[in-house]
């Protein structure tokens, strides 16, 4: 009696062991098939945006898919699977493992993806931290070196904005590259490149400088009044004065006769660097605002001997080098 009562609570023991077995496997199933079929719904047309979070919750195991449509072309579904990396990137933080993974196979399948996918990529690696401040191993890092290079050079506005704010991790030692996109045909890309190398800030926030403040001054006259108004911001924390300011504005203004009236305008000046100007002035493309340099150089006695002495040789135009010589002579040079 007593062995068929065991052979009973043993056969109860297997028979509860299976069912909690089914019903763990069959939750599984109900897990994968519910991810399935929001993952194959979230690819038709229609209202992506109202699943965006629901299918964030499914986290990593999604990830591959959303990746794939970055092959494709269809810009609404590219961005809404960005939208919901961007989701779980926000809900798991920049220091979490699965960010870190994340990261990696935005690196890793960049090359695969159209230029929308590589676009959102670039969102979605931006979001997700570079650097050695969001943990990104030395490896990673190399990678978004590569990225960053390439998204400067895109022919796709977003792509070289990213890269901008890409360069200004001084890991990728990019920011030398910035400088020739304050010539951009894009105005946005302008400003980005300005906000970027144009400032000099101190302390923890401190960037190399990779263009000199004197360099900066032609984009006082850049068609977009947003760049105009960030470069004197930039030329501010230069420590330029606004009386420098106006002098730089005249400098590099397109009207000759606006360079000439600079000339003017330094010949009676008492604080300023008298030199480096007419150094500059002396360089002019106009071959009128040269020879005035070298009048104004003399009758002010500025120390420019070396600089006459050049012009006198190698301007492009004979009239200017001979004020030059004429200059030079006349004050025993």
């Amino acid at each position: 009696m007593a062995q068929g009562s065991n052979r009973i609570k043993i056969g109860l023991s297997v028979m509860a062991v299976v069912i909690g077995a089914g019903a763990v496997g069959a939750f599984m199933q109900r897990e994968s098939i519910g991810r399935w079929w929001a993952v194959r719904s979230f690819m038709q047309p229609g209202d992506r945006a109202s699943q965006v979070t629901a299918l964030s919750a499914y986290g990593e195991p999604v990830v591959p898919s959303l990746l794939a449509t970055w092959k494709g072309t269809d810009g609404d579904l590219i961005s809404a699977s960005a939208d919901v990396l961007s989701q779980m990137i926000k809900e798991w933080g920049r220091d979490d493992e699965r960010t870190a993974r994340l990261r990696t196979q935005l690196v890793t399948g960049y090359d695969q993806w159209s230029e929308p996918g590589c676009t959102v990529a670039l969102r979605c690696l931006d979001e997700s931290g570079i650097g050695t401040d969001a943990g990104t191993d030395a490896g990673t890092i190399s990678g978004c070196r590569r990225i960053a290079a390439h998204a400067l050079q895109s022919p796709v506005v977003d792509q070289r904005i990213y890269g901008i704010r890409f360069a200004l991790k001084p890991e990728l030692g990019l920011l030398p590259q910035v400088v020739p996109l304050l010539k951009d045909s894009s105005p946005e890309v302008r400003r980005a490149a300005m906000v970027t190398v144009g400032p000099r800030l101190e302390g923890e926030e401190a960037i190399p400088e990779v263009i000199a403040a004197e360099d900066l001054l032609a984009w006082l006259h850049d068609e977009d009044a947003e760049v105009r108004r960030l470069c004197e911001r930039s030329l501010r924390t230069r420590g330029l004065r606004e009386d420098e300011i106006r002098l730089g504005r005249r400098l590099t203004h397109p009207d000759a006769q606006e360079r000439l009236g600079l000339l003017i305008d330094l010949s009676r000046a008492e604080d300023v660097d008298l030199p480096m100007w007419l150094e500059r002035l002396s360089r002019d493309s106009s071959s009128a605002v040269r020879a005035a340099t070298a009048r104004v150089a003399s009758e002010r006695q500025v120390p420019i001997d070396d600089r006459l002495d050049e012009m006198s040789r190698t301007d492009p135009d004979s009239a200017v080098r001979t004020i030059a010589e004429y200059y030079r002579k006349l004050n025993g040079r």
